[in-house]
């Protein structure tokens, strides 16, 4: 979940950087606390991070297209950018925690046995038709193997088609996956398959190509956009169980979803009071810095829980016996620990990686 900057001519845009910021926190909350009811929609947090990857990767490629070593520079940015990090964790989960804490770990054993899997960006097909893995610590992973996949296909398919039949792709690809889960509700396939998956990230492209060919009025369409997400928001206020493996979310829930982050990025680019204000909301330093790190963010987070979960609640309880606050301290110290050291990862590890970008593209 990676680039943070572009669409209007590689101009980088701080309010997106505070939409991925809002998305990581969403995912963060309903991981480190779970006994918040509310929190089990934070799901939709990976929704809004897919939304807002389409928009991106398809800006930059409609932006490139006419430019030689399209592929080259393309693909270039993304290993430079995703890569590093990523066969990081695998080699320390796979091979260095093994040798530190072997049989401590529950777990290890399956995600070594099945690591061909992961080193190939291929653990959501795992993951969809042999179930959960029976541990949490690279369970998410299978968000960033759709996303790489997406970055396989897609940019064949902008370099190609006309932007009509980009658009007309979009249609048939944003169709195709809620009638996937229909006719396969099955979790975790309905969830992580790639293809039942494609709506976020179709939207977000579909909202690139239209705004390249100036076809989207902002002004004209705002009133639709606020009144779409006032129902959407209204409708998963008014329902009882948020849990993404409820029947009707499956079916209908993921489908809203997407629709939402997709009108509240349009929402962002409407020139008045409640654009401006939200643009501002998502340009706050908190939300700006914290989309900067998101990357990080996700990749740690559920691997430090994993880990030292179980400790630090002991070491908690020794001087506090209330469950609830137990909980919140035990959340609140993981949420300052996956932030130190994803900051720490990306300025000491991640930012030499990106800085190389200049030495291969064209």
């Amino acid at each position: 979940m990676g680039e943070s900057h572009v669409q209007n001519h590689h101009k980088h845009i701080p309010h997106l950087d505070g939409i991925r910021g809002m998305s990581i926190l969403l995912v963060m909350a309903s991981h480190f606390f779970a006994f918040v009811d509310i929190t089990e929609i934070g799901w939709v947090g990976v929704d809004s991070f897919f939304v807002l990857s389409g928009f991106l990767i398809t800006g930059i490629l409609l932006d490139a297209k006419e430019r030689p070593f399209y592929f080259r520079n393309f693909y270039v940015k993304r290993l430079l950018r995703i890569f590093p990090l990523y066969y990081l964790i695998l080699l320390l989960v796979l091979f260095i925690l093994p040798m530190l804490a072997a049989g401590l770990v529950q777990g290890l054993d399956y995600f070594r046995s099945n690591q061909l899997w992961f080193w190939t960006y291929l653990q959501n097909w795992l993951f969809g038709h042999k179930g959960w893995p029976p541990s949490n610590l690279l369970s998410h992973t299978w968000s960033l193997a759709v996303e790489e996949q997406y970055y396989m296909f897609w940019p064949v398919m902008v370099f190609l088609l006309s932007r009509n039949k980009i658009l007309i792709l979009c249609v048939i690809l944003f169709c195709l996956s809620p009638l996937i889960r229909q006719h396969y509700p099955d979790l975790p396939f309905a969830y992580i398959n790639s293809f039942a998956w494609l709506e976020c990230l179709i939207l977000g492209s579909a909202i690139a190509v239209l705004m390249k060919s100036g076809r989207l009025n902002f002004r004209k369409l705002a009133p639709l956009i606020y009144l779409g997400m006032l129902l959407i928001l209204i409708h998963f206020i008014s329902l009882e169980d948020l849990d993404l493996a409820r029947l009707y979310n499956i079916k209908v829930g993921y489908t809203l979803s997407s629709v939402f982050f997709a009108l509240l990025l349009m929402a962002t680019f409407v020139d008045n009071k409640i654009g401006s204000a939200l643009r501002q909301l998502f340009s706050s330093r908190v939300l700006t810095f914290t989309g900067k790190i998101s990357y990080g963010l996700y990749v740690y987070h559920m691997i430090l829980y994993v880990l030292l979960e179980a400790d630090v609640k002991a070491m908690i309880s020794e001087n506090v016996e209330n469950s609830l606050l137990l909980n919140v301290l035990t959340g609140s110290l993981f949420t300052l620990a996956s932030y130190l050291i994803s900051y720490i990862s990306f300025h000491v590890f991640e930012v030499k990686f990106t800085n190389m970008k200049s030495r291969f593209v064209k």
